[in-house]
């Protein structure tokens, strides 16, 4: 084996360790980016929507590709969520019947 050959396969050899590390770091961000893209295409929660978590009423003020803004509606404060935990939470959405 000559030196080009052994370099070659130390090359190879580190470009997959590079692109094994990469992949670890960023998979917490692709996680986000999916389920707040996910959720922003579920068309049962848009902007604007009056939703209860926990019995308490909230306005999604934003729905964000990592994080989701919601705003209560009777201390005007702001909730952060991260996208990844909306999983967790039990949304609840008042539907008003059609007259």
């Amino acid at each position: 084996m000559n030196k080009m050959e052994t370099l070659t396969d130390m090359s190879t050899y580190t470009n997959i360790i590079i692109s094994l590390l990469i992949a670890v770091l960023f998979k917490d961000v692709i996680t986000n980016f999916l389920i707040g893209l996910k959720f922003y295409l579920n068309k049962n929660f848009n902007e604007s929507d009056i939703v209860y978590i926990n019995d308490k009423e909230y306005i999604i003020v934003k729905i964000g590709l990592t994080s989701t803004i919601f705003q209560n509606t009777e201390t005007n404060k702001w909730m952060y969520i991260s996208n990844d935990r909306l999983k967790y939470i039990n949304f609840e959405k008042q539907i008003l019947e059609k007259k």
